[in-house]
């Protein structure tokens, strides 16, 4: 169940931020690969994941799930194009 949620988001992410899967799921630190990553963690804490399992799905440590998700709204603050790009996976979201 969080296995298909997890790759739901992931692609959807991926389709709308242009970043490829594979990048999203290395350790890339540019910042367009640590905006989309940050977008699936946001979204996979918003679905009620915890930062342990969201950490298995990223293979990161659940401290970095929190670090990301603590200063999210910092990111999308000073990032129009990540916010651009959250409206859009959230519209994608609904209307799966």
């Amino acid at each position: 169940m969080k296995g298909d949620v997890f790759e739901r988001v992931l692609a959807i992410v991926s389709t709308v931020t242009e970043v490829p899967v594979e990048k999203i799921l290395s350790c890339n630190r540019t910042c367009e690969v640590v905006d989309a990553r940050s977008i699936i963690i946001y979204i996979l804490f918003e679905e009620c994941m915890y930062p342990s399992q969201i950490a298995c799905f990223l293979k990161c440590t659940a401290s970095n799930i929190r670090y990301l998700i603590s200063n999210f709204h910092v990111r999308v603050s000073t990032r129009k194009m990540l916010a651009n790009n959250l409206q859009e996976i959230y519209k994608e979201l609904t209307n799966h």
